[in-house]
Order: structure tokens, then sequence, then C-alpha cells
């Protein structure tokens, strides 16, 4: 994929063997600039934590990480980052001799044959960290009994800036003071598919722990952009929403001040019934965790309220105060309430985030919420038989919908039906707030 029609003809002009004909383009009458959010993840067998997860960026023209880890300052272009094994050295071999067993029996070659073919897919630097653990297995049937055999803690640079899309995936990358001269051929160019199936793929994180279960993760060979030669490593890529669910704070950390954020979310703010959440003093008696579970998670972590979850890293998303939550809570609970789209505007103050690398120093950040809750203004116009099957199996739960297991029997996938609806409700709560979104955004 690429961005348009001219840097196609840059690429094809210095990479002869690529076809122009095989490159997607973004259409020219649409926004100019679009990107989609993944987080890098460690290495095959390796662990992410909070001191090396990183923000990965996919655009048409360009991927990676500008930044370095997120754990880093907002001048930092790239860091070094280490990786601690997910598993221990014996749990990893009886992982490798499960692997070449699987395939000794579906491909009917020896299990000598079967080790070289392990170590064959590998690269360099995987070769160097794992050949000698592939090689002390003797058998179909051997145990670890070498103590010896430990996975070192894995250093290497991540960040510095980005590639063209093509080129992900490449084991080698070249770097001069000029930036980036050469990068060895890709098995096959990064796709606009793979960067949709990363952008999708919330499993990642809680998948990373496990071992056996990495091999089902998304993966890439990727470098940092550091003068000289760097190898890659064969990192997982996860869902953006892994690290921050919006993606405002990497909008934010690159400058935008004006944003406009749809919140597709499956959670229900509190009925007024339960809890008052234009009554101030509730907030004085209430835990963070309590104010937390009473709205939408991507949008309170980043006033600072959040809890520990098993798929992501929220707790260091705080860049505004967390004053300006309760409001945000009292505008929603109340335009929920009446059956109208939750639909807010307003200036939040941006706080310093050494996680992210926000600053203080910039004062505000106006921003448009249109969150996705239940809207009986809109569905009273629908026809009487869309309003039935409201009700039914074929419409659970609408309009909150979770990322995973929405309908019986499908991992991920929603019917057309679920999708145009979601679609014709949020184009309906634009089409009422028009104006007040335009004058706020001075449009």
């Amino acid at each position: 994929m690429a961005a348009n029609e001219n840097q196609v003809s840059a690429i094809t002009s210095l990479n002869p063997s690529l076809d122009s004909n095989d490159f997607l383009v973004q259409n020219p009458e649409r926004p100019a600039y679009f990107t989609m959010g993944g987080t890098l993840e460690a290495p095959l067998l390796y662990q992410s934590d909070e001191s090396n997860i990183a923000y990965f960026k996919m655009s048409p023209s360009y991927v990676g990480n500008p930044y370095g880890n997120t754990n880093s300052t907002a001048t930092s272009t790239a860091g070094q980052v280490s990786y601690a094994p997910a598993w221990s050295a014996c749990d990893l071999y009886e992982v490798i001799q499960n692997w070449i067993n699987s395939w000794s029996l579906k491909q009917k070659i020896k299990f000598k044959a079967a080790k070289e073919m392990l170590k064959a897919i590998l690269s360099d630097k995987e070769k160097e960290l794992f050949g000698d653990l592939i090689d002390s297995i003797e058998n179909e049937t051997s145990a670890c009994s070498n103590s010896s055999l430990v996975l070192p803690v894995l250093t290497t640079t991540i960040g510095g800036g980005l590639l063209e899309a093509f080129a992900l995936g490449g084991q080698k990358v070249s770097v001069d003071t000029y930036g980036i001269n050469n990068v060895t051929t890709p098995d096959s160019p990064f796709t606009l598919g793979e960067a949709v199936g990363i952008s999708s793929a919330a499993f990642v994180s809680q998948f990373n722990p496990y071992t056996p279960l990495q091999v089902l993760n998304p993966r890439e060979n990727y470098f940092g952009i550091v003068e000289g030669e760097q190898e890659g490593l064969q990192h997982q890529l996860g869902d953006g929403g892994n690290l921050e669910n919006t993606g405002l704070v990497t909008l934010i950390r690159d400058g935008v001040r004006k944003a406009i954020s749809f919140v597709n979310t499956r959670e229900a703010i509190v009925n007024v019934s339960t809890v008052d959440l234009c009554d101030e003093s509730v907030y004085e008696k209430a835990s963070d965790e309590e104010i937390y579970e009473w709205g939408i998670d991507q949008i309170a972590n980043l006033f600072g309220y959040s809890k520990e979850l098993s798929s992501g890293w929220y707790m260091y998303n705080q860049i505004f105060r967390k004053e300006q939550y309760h409001d945000f809570l009292c505008k929603a609970q109340t335009l929920a309430s009446e059956g109208k789209p939750v639909v807010i505007a307003d200036s939040y103050e941006i706080i310093d985030n050494s996680f992210w690398g926000t600053t203080s120093s910039v004062i505000k950040a106006d921003i448009v919420w249109i969150v996705n809750q239940k809207c009986t203004d809109f569905e009273s116009l629908l026809p009487s038989e869309t309003q039935q099957a409201l009700n039914t199996s074929d419409f659970p739960d609408y309009p909150y919908y979770p990322t995973m297991l929405t309908n019986d029997n499908q991992v991920t996938t929603m019917t057309k039906s679920q999708i145009n609806l979601l679609a014709a409700q949020t184009q309906y709560a634009v089409s009422q707030n028009i104006e007040y979104i335009t004058n706020f955004l001075g449009l």
C-alpha cells in the first residue's frame, strides 16, 4: 500500500522488482492523512511489560515507531529496551519439541530434518538465541536436563523513525546520516489487510505471557531506525487499544490540538437512579475504581481512572486532570437518560505524562466525544420491524458490542445489519449536533 500514485512511482523506480499494479493507494478525495494504531510487543518467546511496550503506527505511506519506548521523554526518538523470557528454558524446550514432533508427523520427515526445518525459518538473531536449544533435543521423547540452556534477557533498539510500509518485514536495515539507505527485501510486502488485522488483534496482550499461544499472534520483523546496521527481530504486533484505545494520546503527542473521538463501547454509563453523576459529593466519597466503573474505560483512563487489565496498560494513560472527568460523566449521563445522542465538546488541560511523553507546557486540547449509548430518540425513528428486532438475538445488547464474541460461534465477526445500524446511529448523532461540533472546533 502507498499514500498516492507519486509514492508508488518513487518506490517502483528504486525497486524494479515491484509492480505498481500491486499497490493499493488512498482515495485522493478523502483526507490525506490516515493512520491505524498498533502495539509493538515483545519478540516471539519474550514478555511485554510497561518498560518495553511501545506504540506502532501504521499508515499507507509509513509504518513503525517514531518515539522509542513509551516510557521515555517527549524528545526521545529511539531507545534501548529489554525483554525477559516468557518461560523458562525447560518449558521452552518442551514447546519446541512439540513443534518438531508435529512437523515430523505431518511432513513425514525424519526428526533431525524437522529440527533443521525449524532453524531454517528463524532469523539469524533467533538462530543465535535458540539454535543450541533446538540442537540439544536428541529425540521425540528427550527431556530438558541441561540447566545451562537459559534464554538470555534480550536487549534491542526500538523507535527512531518510520519505514515505507511495503518494506516492513525485512531482516536487516542500513541507516546513514541521511536516513535509511537499504532494507533487505521482506518475504512479502506489508499489506492493508495485515495492518487491519494487527489493529484488531486485541488478543495479543492476553496471549503474550503464554509462549504456545504466541504463535497465534501477528508477527513481523522489526528494527529500530538508528545509524549503522540493525538486524530485525520477529516482534508480536497487537491492537493499539491494548495500549490506549482512543488514539488521542498519540495525536496530542504529535501536536494535534483539536480532535473528534468516536467512542464505540460495550459499556453503558451508570443509570442516574443508581448514582447521580451530576452530584459532586459522590466523587468525594467514591474510590477511583468505583468512578472508573461508572463510566467508560477507554475515556476514564485518560483522566487517571483505571484498573490493571489483563489486556493492556491503561493505568499509564492519564493526560487530563481527574476533576474534568466528573463534568464529562455528568453531561454524558444527562444526555443518555434523556434518550439523546451523547455528544460532548470541551477543552481539557494536558498534564505531564512521562510514560507517553506529553507535557503540561501545551495548555489544552479541544475534544469532541461522540459516544455510542442507548439513544431512544434514534430508535424511535427506525422502521417498526427494526425496532422489534432490537429485542432479539439479532442485535444482542445493542448498541453495546464487545470486540470479540458478539455472536455465537463467531470470534470477531459482526453481521452487516449490526454494523449498519451502529453506523446509522453515529450518523444520526453527528447530524443532530453538526452546528454544535463545527462551532466548537471553529470549522
